[in-house]
């Protein structure tokens, strides 16, 4: 079972190897840590659902552009319209990224956020 799940991550990884790319993933600056310091900073619980004691986890996808911005912020799984909202407004207000790179040329890409809503 574990050579089924490995094989293709490890014939994918040759592919990419073979064709010389180089991809570096877009980044928040300074890093996870300063991403998480910044989203704790930042994210305001909404009352409704701290009265009703809803926690978990909203995924948002937005776009990393060429020169850092982030665009097309959407949710892809929620919770509450209130808790959604609050995910979408701090991520909307983030600071400019680091952009993806591919063979040395910034690319427009795609990256997915779980923001955690938690009481405890």
């Amino acid at each position: 079972m574990k050579v089924l799940i490995l094989l293709p991550f490890f014939i994918l990884n040759l592919i990419a190897y073979s064709q010389n790319q180089n991809i570096i993933e877009p980044s928040y600056p300074g890093g996870f840590s300063s991403m998480m310091s910044y989203i704790n900073k930042n994210l305001k619980y909404p009352n409704e659902d701290v009265l009703n004691n809803v926690q978990g986890i909203v995924e948002v996808a937005f776009w990393v552009e060429k020169d850092g911005t982030i665009t097309n912020i959407r949710i892809v799984k929620g919770l509450t319209e209130t808790l959604n909202a609050e995910a979408l407004r701090v991520i909307s207000i983030m600071p400019k990224w680091i952009p993806g790179i591919v063979n040395g040329e910034k690319l427009k890409q795609e990256v997915t956020l779980k923001v955690t809503f938690s009481l405890g």
